[in-house]
Formats: structure tokens, C-alpha cells, sequence
């Protein structure tokens, strides 16, 4: 009887192994399964988005066959700007003197000097205008501080260890006063402010982040030069803030903050209330392992709201990201991959209607490199690549740049050998 016992129990017990077994089995082939569709999966979207990445090489090269009839002009001037040594994104290019064109402003740091090129009518410029600083100047920003229509010079100073905001008030015509200095003593370094009328007061106020801070950074202005103690909004532990942007991203007629996390590389967007104040911040990630990043803002689809155009390069690649807010987060609307390495500094993108079509463009250059990409805009969030600059310029003197039917814009400026190398889009086909 006893035999009969055991005999049963290890029947039993060989049952259970065997179907515990065919279990782990079965549990096995559908992970295997998942993995190889997952795999497979993977590799048809990386075979469609190289098939999509040589259709759009092919239709951009068509569409750039088509434009060669109406291929933008470029300009290029040299002038010898009699500084040693100057750093590249030391530069403003803003109408200072409210003539409808375009002037120069750059930083000497040989002779610790503030220079002012003023254009003249026939696309040449003046004589330099120099103003000397005491310190040494990391950045250069140029606004109406005091409201009095007349463009303000505001520098970011350093002397030994103290860092300053200097505010040079300006004339109207070019120069600054200097007897005049209004300076706010900082006890950090930033790394980027933005200058805009952040609470509608129509009084500038000052927002800025420093590096691996937690927090940004606002001073709200009294329209005449003076700042209130500062405010925070906290972005998170251990953060490290590279880019600042300012924008209405959710059409509420108030303005938000942007905030690239270069450490997490999330952007971390603080929407604004109707009473002033901000809400927590909401995040998105945006890409991996770059050493190159920018984050523009815009509206490049004529909604009246706000986008952000994210860029990072690696290796050989620069990818363009359009991200656009609804329904209560960000969606990518548009990515585009570009087979260059761009050096992404504050001064290698800029916003302009590259084109004269009433729609807003974005311009990439790099000093590494000869060309010079333009995403143009249609108007809708889609943009198409053209290289408007390659190897060759016009450097004829009978080709004047005087163009009555769009403003004269500067898409670059380059210093090498003391020599100011301006490139100019007259918006002429």
C-alpha cells in the first residue's frame, strides 16, 4: 500500500515538473518571439527612415534645381577691424541708430574695448566707435531698458571673481553714455539671460540661469534701469541649465520659460498663470549622447503660439526637432536629419525670413565650415533644407547691396586674421 503511495507521488511530482517545465518553455519562444519582432521592427524603421532620408536628399536636391533661378545673393565684406583678439560670439547685430539697417557691435579684448560699426547707406560701414570697459565682457546684449525708444547696451562683466550686469544707456545714435553706468552686482556667473517684459508691465525684466544650478533666475524691471530682488523657480536637483528661451507656448497670451537641462537633457517648460505667477515646471526629453545642443523658440506656424526647435549634432549628423504644445504636453511635429556636424554656439542659429516669403526661416552656420543650411519655413511647422552658401561668394564691388523691398540682413559674421568677414542677404533673386 505504501508502495502504491509513493508511486502516486512521484507521478505526480513528474507531472508538475513536466508542466512547470512546458510553462518556462512557452514563457521562453514569447520572449523570443517579442524580442525578434522587436528586432525586426527596428530594423524596418531604420530601413524607412533611410529610404525617407534619401527621398528627402532627392527632393531636396530637385527642389534646389528648381530654385536655381531664384537663388539667393550673397554678399560677402571684409573689414579689418583693428583688434588683436576678439571671440566669435562677442558680436550683436541690431539697427542701433533706427535707420533700417543693420549695425555692428563687438567686443576687443586686447583693448578692453566695446566697438560700434555703424552701416552707411551704400553698404558700407563708418568708422569704428570704441568704448572701453572695465572688466572683462562674457556677453552682450542690446534692449530699451529705461523706455525711452532708444537701444540700451547691457554686458555681462567679470573682474577678478565678481560678476556684474552693466547698463550703458543708449543715444539713439550709435553710441552709449558713459558717466551714466547702471550695474547690479551678481554673486554668480550666468550662463544665458533673456531680456524680455515678463509680466506685462511693459517695464524690461531680466531672467537668467546659471551652470549647474537649480533654479532660474527673474528680476523685474522699473523701467528705469533699476531691478527688483530676485525670484526663483526651481528646476530640479541636480540640474544643469545651458539655454534660456521665452515664449507663449499654450496661446494664454502670457509668457513661459524654457529651460534646456543640459545634464538631463529634458527641456523643462514653466508655464505662466494670469496672476503673475508660474506653475511647476512640465518636461519632455529631447535626445541622448550629444556634445552639441540649441533650443530656439518661434512661431513657425502662424498659430500664435509658441514652438521649439531643438538641434543637436554628433559625429556627422545635425538632427532639427520641432516640438509644438497641445493637449497638454509636447509632440514632435517635425524631425529632420542633416548629414554635417554643426557647431552649436549662441550665435550659429538664428530666426530670420531667409527668403522674403513671409515665413519664418531658421539659418545654421558653423566656423568649421564653408556652407551655410537654411530650413525654410512654409508657414505650417514644415521646413525644407537648402545649402544657400557654398565655397563661392560675391565679393564684387559693383554689387552693392541696396534693396528697397526687404531689409538688409546679416546671416553671419566671421573674425579671422582682424578682419570682419560680414555676409549679407539682400533678399534678391
Amino acid at each position: 500500500m505504501n508502495n502504491i503511495n509513493i508511486s502516486h507521488s512521484q507521478l505526480l511530482f513528474k507531472i508538475i515538473f513536466i508542466v512547470i517545465l512546458l510553462i518556462c518553455l512557452l514563457i521562453g519562444i514569447v520572449i523570443f518571439s517579442i524580442y525578434y519582432i522587436r528586432e525586426d521592427l527596428t530594423k524596418n524603421i531604420l530601413i524607412n527612415n533611410n529610404l525617407t532620408t534619401k527621398i528627402n536628399s532627392i527632393s531636396i536636391t530637385s527642389s534646389n534645381i528648381v530654385r536655381l533661378s531664384c537663388q539667393l545673393k550673397v554678399k560677402r565684406q571684409l573689414i579689418n577691424i583693428q583688434c588683436l583678439f576678439s571671440n566669435t560670439s562677442l558680436y550683436e547685430i541690431v539697427d542701433l541708430n533706427n535707420d533700417k539697417r543693420v549695425d555692428f557691435i563687438f567686443y576687443c579684448h586686447d583693448k578692453s574695448t566695446i566697438n560700434v560699426l555703424i552701416a552707411n547707406s551704400n553698404g558700407s560701414f563708418g568708422e569704428i566707435i570704441s568704448t572701453y570697459v572695465n572688466g572683462s565682457v562674457y556677453k552682450i546684449y542690446v534692449a530699451d531698458i529705461n523706455n525711452d525708444d532708444r537701444l540700451d547696451l547691457i554686458l555681462l562683466t567679470q573682474i577678478l571673481f565678481y560678476n556684474n550686469i552693466n547698463i550703458f544707456f543708449g543715444n539713439g545714435n550709435g553710441t552709449f553714455q558713459i558717466q551714466n553706468i547702471v550695474s547690479l552686482n551678481l554673486i554668480y556667473s550666468p550662463i544665458d539671460i533673456s531680456i524680455v517684459d515678463l509680466n506685462k508691465d511693459n517695464n524690461l525684466d531680466i531672467i537668467c540661469i546659471v551652470q549647474y544650478d537649480n533654479v532660474v533666475r527673474i528680476s523685474y524691471g522699473y523701467g528705469n534701469g533699476t531691478f527688483s530682488l530676485e525670484s526663483i523657480l526651481f528646476i530640479g536637483l541636480t540640474s544643469d541649465p545651458q539655454q534660456l528661451a521665452i515664449g507663449d507656448f499654450d496661446n494664454n497670451d502670457y509668457l513661459d520659460i524654457a529651460v534646456l537641462n543640459g545634464r538631463s537633457l529634458h527641456i523643462h517648460v514653466f508655464f505662466a498663470n494670469t496672476n503673475g505667477s508660474f506653475q511647476l515646471p512640465k518636461w519632455f526629453y529631447t535626445a541622448y549622447d550629444v556634445a552639441q545642443l540649441r533650443m530656439i523658440v518661434d512661431d513657425f506656424d502662424n498659430d500664435y503660439q509658441s514652438d521649439i526647435v531643438y538641434l543637436h549634432s554628433w559625429e556627422n549628423y545635425t538632427v532639427s526637432m520641432l516640438y509644438q504644445y497641445n493637449n497638454g504636453t509636447f509632440h514632435i511635429h517635425q524631425q529632420i536629419l542633416m548629414e554635417t556636424s554643426v557647431l552649436l554656439d549662441s550665435k550659429s542659429v538664428i530666426i530670420r525670413d531667409l527668403n522674403n516669403d513671409n515665413y519664418l526661416d531658421i539659418i545654421i552656420g558653423s566656423l568649421s565650415s564653408d556652407k551655410i543650411y537654411g530650413l525654410l519655413g512654409d508657414g505650417t511647422g514644415y521646413f525644407e533644407t537648402q545649402t544657400i552658401y557654398f565655397n563661392t561668394l560675391n565679393t564684387s564691388s559693383n554689387d552693392i547691396i541696396n534693396s528697397s523691398s526687404c531689409d538688409n540682413i546679416i546671416i553671419n559674421m566671421n573674425l579671422v586674421n582682424n578682419i570682419l568677414s560680414v555676409l549679407f542677404n539682400p533678399c534678391q533673386c
